[in-house]
């Protein structure tokens, strides 16, 4: 057999092997137990490639339920523009549990007359630093409000700044202990619990996110330059018996830091679930009956993971178990090394036929 010959088999060889490790990884990720879970959520954010399975909730058999649900925030906002600009308190907190229908009480499902959901989180606005003003006109979806001097707001000069404090309370779901509720997760895996055997995740209690810098996105000249919101909330177990799982904070800002977390037993962060986000979490364990405090608190901003200032509403849905097949480098699939290496090979290869050949 002439040179040309040995020359041609090996190249050929080589490729064949080199086939087979492109496609490597995609028999990998066809294996039925993989590791390789990378969701993405629909407004493009990328999530932790450990996240969850949640099954369809029961919500009527929720044991864990929240009321007693409070905010303190503490704002500045610049004025960038050349003339004096407005800002106001939001009363109103969408998207948290009338997506999911994971509100642990009887509920309607739907909108109101407003067009905001009937399970949305409702606020009152219980004192204002300094004094806030009464605004022009109420935006729409508001909370009808006992209190008749809501809707409050500030005015920031041209070109300057403005530091306020303000306090909220739930007035409606998770504000009493008979209007208890809770957050259900956004996209559960639409499947009957029993088609998962024998054994089931239970990744407790979901949350629901947003973004601070909204003000900003609504009026660009509008400059968050610090925020810090301090809640809490209160947790009743209206099962029987005890019952334990994983509760978290119920409303978590986005690329904020999270810098005070009570009570100490039984808390860890839960930084999976969702993209630059610090979710407060605790592993708790309630007697029947029983009720317990918790309260958290965070920063903006708080770079986690370069991610924009788009618009995140709560609860984004998650494509879980959603894998990735391309042979391009990722986190997962590595860089292809076959590939790199019969290259080499081929090219040493090329080289050595036309040495034999002159």
């Amino acid at each position: 057999m002439n040179i040309n010959k040995i020359c041609t088999i090996l190249i050929v060889s080589l490729l064949l092997v080199s086939t087979f490790s492109a496609f490597n990884p995609i028999f990998a990720e066809m294996s039925p137990v993989s590791n390789s879970i990378s969701p993405t959520s629909e407004d493009g954010l990328s999530v932790a490639t450990k996240a969850q399975t949640w099954l369809t909730e029961n919500t009527s058999r929720t044991n864990f339920l929240m009321y007693g649900l409070t905010a303190k925030i503490w704002v500045t906002v610049k004025n960038n523009e050349n003339h004096v600009q407005y800002f106001k308190i939001s009363e109103a907190y969408q998207g948290s549990l009338g997506e999911n229908g994971g509100a642990g009480e009887e509920t309607t499902e739907g909108t109101s007359d407003s067009g905001i959901s009937s399970n949305a989180i409702y606020w009152d606005v219980t004192g204002t630093s300094p004094k806030a003003a009464q605004m022009i006109k109420r935006t729409a979806n508001h909370n009808d409000s006992a209190y008749a001097d809501n809707d409050l707001g500030w005015a920031i000069p041209a070109n300057s700044k403005k530091s306020v404090v303000f306090t909220l309370s739930a007035s409606k779901k998770m504000s009493s202990l008979s209007a208890a509720s809770y957050i259900g997760n956004a996209n559960p895996a639409e499947v009957d619990g029993g088609y998962y055997w024998p054994l089931q995740n239970e990744p407790g209690l979901w949350f629901s996110w947003f973004n601070p810098d909204e003000l900003h996105i609504l009026n660009p000249t509008l400059e968050i330059e610090s925020w810090t919101g301090k809640f809490n909330f209160k947790v009743i177990n209206r099962g029987s018996g005890t019952v334990s799982g994983i509760v978290r904070a119920p409303i978590v800002p986005i690329n904020s830091k999270l810098i005070a977390q009570s009570p100490s037993e039984g808390k860890f962060i839960d930084d999976e679930s969702a993209a630059a986000t610090q979710t407060a979490a605790w592993d708790v364990t309630l007697g029947e009956g029983k009720s317990r405090a918790f309260s958290y608190t965070y920063h903006y901003p708080y770079n986690l993971n370069n991610v924009s200032t788009q618009k995140v509403s709560a609860n984004i849905k998650t494509e879980n178990n959603t894998k990735s097949t391309t042979a391009v480098p990722t986190k997962n699939t590595g860089i292809p090394i076959g590939l790199l290496v019969v290259g080499a090979l081929a090219a040493a290869g090329g080289v050595g036929y036309s040495k034999f050949k002159k």
